[in-house]
């Protein structure tokens, strides 16, 4: 069984009721069996460990996991798309001395 879901971008955690933490977008479609990966995904989202991502899983043929979600940008206001390329969204200077 394949469950598809779209979350909200402002839905407050970290254990606060009113001006929490907001959690970044999150949607796809992930089958059942691969539930934790889901969660595993949307945690490195959530802790700040990624700004935004994408994942597919195909096994045998099959898309079993397709997850999009977190933010283009570290100002976190351009959500995270599914044409959205990966690698750093903000050029960086090389360090010098």
């Amino acid at each position: 069984m394949v469950r598809t879901f779209k979350s909200s971008s402002v839905i407050a955690v970290a254990g606060s009721h009113n001006g929490g933490v907001h959690l970044p977008p999150l949607s796809g479609t992930v089958d059942t069996r691969f539930a934790e990966v889901r969660e595993v995904f949307a945690g490195l989202l959530s802790t700040g460990e990624e700004t935004g991502a994408g994942l597919a899983v195909s096994i045998g043929g099959r898309l079993v996991v397709d997850l999009v979600g977190g933010w283009r940008d570290v100002q976190r206001a351009d959500p995270w798309a599914q044409d959205t390329l990966g690698g750093s969204p903000e050029p960086r200077l090389p360090n010098t001395l």
